[in-house]
């Protein structure tokens, strides 16, 4: 199987952290690449960068199974796109959490993260995933805190990592993760839950980032 990863160095890094096998041919692209793709039967864009462009760009490689990371839901993607959790945190895990309601596209998913020695888990009906809901919720919780006076960040992160299995601290992840991310997560959770108290300090950051 050959791949095409878009990623930047360190999400390159978690990706590659699951062994694939030898028959597997990786080509790793920071940026989109300028020259046209061919022969390519899966793409993987870890880019948080939801834009119609990009959407056009990668259709246009005429690739069989996409699989995209980007802050958005799935109905806003085409028919053979595939939304997954491209958190840091969750892109070196051997199951890929994923949504799409072509049962052919479910298919060739499941083809291609088995060629990557990883699983399929299929999220339904949903506009983010649960655990990106709860990672939001924790790190905004976290926000709420400093805003108060009640802890400072390096604290928060420190006690986080150590009375948990988190690998990174609330204000660690929200800097990988990116604070517009976040902040779109958390107006979906709204959405969809009812009223949250997002952090204005979260805010900020993202309107700033």
């Amino acid at each position: 199987m050959k791949l095409v990863l878009l990623a930047d160095e360190e999400r390159k890094k978690e990706f590659l952290s699951v062994p694939v096998p030898e028959t597997c041919e990786i080509t790793w692209f920071d940026g989109l690449p300028d020259t046209r793709l061919t022969g390519v039967d899966l793409l993987v864009d870890l880019h948080n960068q939801f834009s119609p462009e990009r959407i056009r760009w990668i259709q246009q490689q005429a690739i069989p199974c996409v699989m995209v990371s980007y802050p958005t839901a799935s109905g806003e993607l085409p028919g053979e796109f595939i939304r997954i959790n491209g958190w840091p945190g969750f892109i070196g895990r051997t199951v890929i959490e994923g949504s799409a309601t072509d049962m052919r596209v479910r298919s060739l998913a499941e083809q291609s993260a088995a060629s990557l020695n990883r699983n399929m888990e299929w999220i339904k009906g949903t506009t983010i995933f649960t655990s990106q809901r709860i990672i939001a919720a924790m790190i905004n919780e976290a926000f709420l805190l400093v805003s108060e006076s009640v802890a400072s960040e390096e604290d928060i992160d420190t006690a986080m990592k150590l009375g948990t299995n988190y690998p990174y601290g609330p204000f660690e992840w929200a800097y990988k993760i990116g604070y517009a991310n976040l902040l779109i997560a958390l107006e979906y959770d709204i959405k969809e839950k009812g009223q949250r108290n997002v952090s204005i300090l979260l805010k900020e950051k993202a309107l700033a980032q």
